[in-house]
């Protein structure tokens, strides 16, 4: 892939489509850092992100699912999306121990998120059955789930059945 050239603005969605081997998946890992340029720049809401760490990309706001799906298949659905929602607590480890009260905010905030995505992504019944338990269709539906809950501290997800 050379000389690519695009931008997103915000509310925008946009599709990359192409042949096998065209460099789509190529692009995605070197937008969430798993592939760094050789040479370019890749900004996301004002951070240059080219050469960044994918934990610093999804800190930044960008978040992806993979074509095989990757949860904790031991884990439960709830501790699955626990795990993606840590990466916006800028608890510390002290805090974390002493249980804080922005601790315990955060934990909060983050119970009603979970509760909100399950309902939107109708998992719901499934809170508390290990992800290796669901079916292929409600894994990608988990994996989503996961990704958008990384955007914790930044957006508001609303249920559009809740109104």
């Amino acid at each position: 892939m050379s000389d690519l050239d695009f931008q997103v603005e915000e509310g925008q969605i946009v599709s990359v489509i192409g042949p096998n081997g065209a460099g789509k998946t190529t692009l995605f890992n070197m937008i969430t850092g798993f592939y760094h340029p050789d040479r370019g720049t890749i900004s996301f809401d004002g951070q240059e992100l080219a050469g960044s760490q994918p934990f610093e990309v999804t800190r930044a706001g960008i978040a992806r699912t993979f074509q095989n799906i990757r949860l904790f298949g031991d884990m439960t659905v709830k501790e699955n999306l626990i795990v993606a929602g840590q990466c916006r607590s800028k608890t510390s480890l002290f805090e974390a121990i002493l249980k804080m009260p922005s601790v315990r905010r955060f934990e909060s905030e983050l119970d009603k998120k979970i509760v909100t995505l399950l309902g939107t992504f109708e998992l719901i019944d499934k809170l508390n059955l290990k992800a290796s338990a669901l079916s292929y269709g409600e894994q990608r539906r988990l994996e989503i789930a996961r990704a958008l809950i990384t955007e914790l501290g930044s957006f508001f997800w609303t249920n559009p059945q809740q109104g």
